[in-house]
């Protein structure tokens, strides 16, 4: 067990935030089982609630497939939109965007800009003759509804990235369909961390107000936005955290471990992502702390309380900060 206090360790829940740094480690825990009655989720505002929670049974919709016109389709950028998501969507080759709309910075794009989505057979005469489409590099896993006693519902999962590249600006958006198919709402939130590592994953948490928790029967999963990073700028990519440890201590699950600045640059505005994972992997529970500064080559101890939506089998557990400016004291 680790001593107190924790220094410079707050114990304050940022779902989104510009984090930097990396390091995961995922921890078997051995310590003794959750009661048999589960707890209320992860409380974002109040971690102090107890309350029993249920997990939702839901049934993911059939996968859409995308279906081809025989002309082009003119398309206008909404908030939100990236090159990458579009080209998913349409089932088109990023590079045949860029060329048929001579982009030239494809992370420049301007709401109300309108661009041509060429059919099928068009994007594969653009890319002959290796002509093959892209697929979004993320996929959701590990995915859990769990309804709290209020009646809102945490939408808790990963974003998977199975590419070698780094991806920043990763939101997911969950759609929800009553029992006859019709949709009742969507809700939207960016990965824990904006970052996910090539290969990684990242945590997210969607809350689900009551009135459309209680309705919906079915849901689609979409990734709204991902972006791949080209430039890393003061992220520190020099973080770790070690000896992760977790225990069941008076009704709460604590977490404890060491965070470690491993580079040769002092780290400022650090965040620790905690992930709990219950039976079949499911994510149960998402947190953050923050610490300050961390020193090159310094260990802070961390400890946090939380409370789980299920027993907890595992902790993963990832640091992000950045550079602090080489004059800083």
């Amino acid at each position: 067990m680790l001593c107190a206090p924790v220094a410079r360790a707050w114990a304050a829940l940022i779902l989104i935030g510009v984090l930097s740094g990396c390091g995961y480690v995922q921890v078997k825990i051995t310590a003794s089982p959750m009661p048999p009655t589960p707890t209320a989720p992860v409380q974002w505002i109040a971690p102090d609630r107890r309350a029993t929670a249920t997990v939702v049974p839901s049934t993911p919709l059939p996968t859409a497939t995308a279906t081809a016109t025989p002309t082009p389709i003119l398309y206008e950028i909404q908030k939100g939109d990236n090159l990458l998501a579009i080209a998913y969507r349409y089932n088109v080759p990023v590079e045949v965007l860029i060329e048929i709309n001579q982009i030239a910075n494809p992370r420049a794009l301007q709401i109300g800009q309108v661009l041509v989505i060429p059919p099928d057979d068009a994007a594969v005469l653009a890319l002959q003759p290796t002509a093959t489409s892209t697929p979004m590099p993320l996929r959701v896993v590990n995915l859990a509804f769990h309804r709290t006693p209020v009646g809102s519902t945490w939408c808790m999962g990963e974003v998977e990235n199975e590419r070698d590249e780094s991806l920043d600006q990763v939101q997911v958006q969950v759609s929800l369909y009553d029992a006859e198919g019709k949709l009742i709402d969507r809700e939207s939130s960016f990965v824990a961390t904006d970052v996910v590592p090539g290969p990684g994953r990242a945590p997210f948490a969607i809350l689900i107000p009551p009135s459309h928790a209680a309705r919906f029967a079915t849901y689609e999963m979409h990734i709204l936005s991902a972006e791949p990073i080209d430039h890393w700028g003061r992220r520190h990519r020099s973080l770790s955290v070690k000896e992760v440890e977790g225990q069941v201590v008076d009704g709460q699950y604590v977490v404890q471990g060491i965070v470690h600045n491993q580079g040769d640059v002092d780290a400022e505005d650090v965040r620790v992502t905690l992930t709990l994972y219950g039976n079949a992997d499911v994510v149960v529970g998402v947190r953050q702390i923050e610490i300050a500064s961390l020193a090159v080559g310094e260990r802070q101890e961390i400890s946090i309380a939380l409370v789980p939506s299920a027993p907890v089998g595992r902790v993963g557990a990832v640091a992000w900060g950045m550079q602090a400016p080489a004059d800083s004291p």
